[in-house]
Order: structure tokens, then sequence, then C-alpha cells
């Protein structure tokens, strides 16, 4: 049940919220993983059920307790807070090194020819001879 309802969430992050906040996700990581994950997370907090838990005090918030919903909701926080803060450094220190963005020249003709003087697939840009 949670993987039919994280389907719907992911989409919707991906084609609506995305967009909507400009961010440059080229691979939906964000949308797909982030989003899905936290979503799962939540509903685990909510849905754990007493014979899933590994004990009688971690079950899920419409069986009687928070505590599990709480401690993941601390996770999550936790770990965005953790892999902005890291993801932020990891970008300071390589930008000290190289640009991170192309130019929008580049960008427009394709990363494949203005990076590397090649294109990885010619059929789809109506180059194949």
């Amino acid at each position: 049940m949670i993987g039919l309802m994280v389907s719907p969430v992911c989409f919707y992050a991906i084609a609506i919220v995305k967009h909507k906040l400009g961010y440059d996700d080229a691979l939906d990581a964000l949308g797909c993983h982030g989003i899905g994950g936290i979503f799962g997370g939540i509903v685990t907090g909510i849905f754990t059920t007493p014979d899933l838990a590994l004990d009688k005090v971690n079950i899920g918030l419409i069986y009687g307790s928070p505590r599990l919903l709480l401690v993941i909701l601390m996770a999550i926080v936790f770990t965005v807070a953790w892999s902005a803060l890291v993801s932020f450094g990891i970008i300071k220190v390589i930008g000290h090194f190289m640009t991170l963005r192309v130019s929008d020249r580049e960008e427009a003709i394709g990363l494949d020819d203005s990076e590397h003087g090649e294109t990885a697939y010619p059929t789809f840009m109506g180059l194949d001879s």
C-alpha cells in the first residue's frame, strides 16, 4: 500500500514542485528518492503494526503510540539537515577548482557535444548519416 501511495507523491514532486521551485535536478533524485523516502518514513511511523514492530513500544501512530513517528520525524530532519550541509560543503570545495555551471549556449547545444566533442545519441538529434 505504501508503494502505491508514494508513486503519485513522487510524480507530483518531480512534475510540479520541481518546476515551480526551479531547482536543477537532472536525475530527479530529490523528487524520487528524497521526497519518496521522507513519505515512506512518515507513513511507516503511522502504520507500523504491533506484529511488525521490534517491540510493543515502537508501534505506529494509528495503533496508539506516537513514539515511533516522533523518532522518525527527528531522523528525517537530521538527515535532511546533514545532507544539505555536507552537499553545500562539497559544492563549495569543488567550486574552488572548477566552474560549476556551463554557459547557456553550451547547455542548449548539449553537454555531450560542448563538453566532450561528441554526441552520444545522434539519431535523436537528427545527426545520423
